[in-house]
């Protein structure tokens, strides 16, 4: 098996780009003028969100490995492997923002229901997605346009439209998953 030597890139995000079944696979930087693309493992589901809040032209640095050439067509720019987001700006990144701690906020854009019909959360006017049970939903008596702001368990959505936030608190009152 061929070793691969870990290295650190500074670029300047691009966009992230997705798999055929909406996952984020992995985004475009520029480095130096030329576009680099950096992949994230099919498994990881955490890394990928700590990217989905980025503009396209903010300064970063992430560790990566080399990845091993393509087996099918010929390659548009250099690729490499995910290993870890070093810094953003210049600065560490914000641990807070990652996918075990979320919080999020706005107005109530349409509720979401269960495969069975129940009401089982939100979507939000920011794209976020509030996700309760039926039974913890059921007991909030909220109204399309209503001001919510939710901490929890989060994720990003496949669409890359936002956050999955699995509610623990949302307006100020603890709730539970059943």
């Amino acid at each position: 098996m061929k070793s691969t030597k870990q290295q650190s890139i500074e670029g300047k995000f691009q966009h992230v780009f997705y798999s055929p079944k909406g996952k984020i696979d992995g985004m475009l930087m520029d480095v130096e003028g030329e576009a680099v693309q950096v992949v994230f493992d099919r498994h990881d589901n955490d890394s990928p969100n700590a990217f989905l809040s980025f503009k396209p032209g903010k300064l970063m640095v992430v560790k990566v490995t080399t990845k091993s050439p393509a087996i099918k067509g010929v390659r548009a720019h250099l690729i490499y492997k995910f290993i870890q987001l070093v810094s953003v700006a210049g600065r560490k990144p914000d641990k807070h923002k990652s996918a075990n701690n979320g919080a999020c906020s706005g107005n109530v854009a349409y509720f979401n229901y269960a495969r069975h019909g129940e009401a089982n959360g939100m979507v939000l006017d920011s794209g976020d997605f509030i996700h309760l049970n039926p039974a913890a939903f059921s007991m909030l008596s909220l109204k399309v346009g209503d001001k919510v702001r939710a901490n929890g368990k989060a994720h990003g959505l496949h669409s890359g439209t936002g956050m999955i936030l699995q509610a623990t608190r949302l307006n100020g009152k603890n709730v539970e998953h059943g």
